[in-house]
């Protein structure tokens, strides 16, 4: 997501001049983190997704995981039909597997993503791959240290390649940290990389 959470949401809400007056909270876990990081950035109330709340940006992290949740599934189908003010947007969509709803705006299109607090792949003490553990803090905690996070991208460890700017003829440092990147912008422009997202 470019510079701090909530970024492409407000930029989508600003250009369709929508005030949002809260943000409306999805069920599954990864959108709720991300709803309340999303939420804290500009100071509006978080509140547990109502399909008849107006004026409110309806944060998912992602709508297949968002609909894989059974009371998930059900909010998305009241998300059909979206009452004035209403907007739904989703961070990390997956366009190989397209959720039952369309949101307004995606930060970044993805065959395959984790979120960072979810239990990931990593490498086992035997060298095989295993599933890392979720991060077990609470939600609040984990969305307080997206929005403290730093917006700009660290420098990287100097041993990759150097990405193309594009448009510019320009190298910049891959920050990549061992992800692969595509060179490909998603859908909202964030980079596609295969990775966490």
């Amino acid at each position: 997501m470019p510079g701090r959470p909530g970024a492409a949401a407000r930029a989508v809400l600003d250009a369709a001049g929508v005030r949002a007056r809260s943000v409306s909270l999805l069920p599954d876990r990864d959108s709720r983190i991300l709803g309340l990081a999303a939420a804290e950035v500009p100071g509006l109330p978080a509140e547990p997704f109502e399909a008849g709340r107006q004026d409110t940006v309806v944060v998912a992290y992602g709508l297949g995981a968002t609909a894989r949740d059974p009371r998930g599934a059900a909010a998305l189908e009241q998300l059909r039909e979206r009452v004035p003010g209403q907007v739904l947007h989703e961070h990390a969509g997956c366009w190989t597997d397209p959720p039952p709803v369309a949101a307004d705006s995606v930060t970044l299109l993805h065959q395959s993503a984790v979120a960072p607090w979810a239990g990931g792949l990593r490498q086992g003490a035997d060298g095989g791959v295993e599933q890392g553990d979720a991060d077990p803090r609470p939600e609040k905690e984990i969305a307080a240290s997206v929005v403290a996070a730093d917006p700009e991208p660290d420098e990287g460890d100097g041993q990759t390649p150097a990405d193309p700017v594009e448009g510019t003829g320009r190298h910049r440092p891959n920050r990549s940290r061992g992800r692969a990147d595509t060179g490909r912008t998603g859908r909202g422009g964030g980079r596609v990389r295969h990775g966490r997202a």
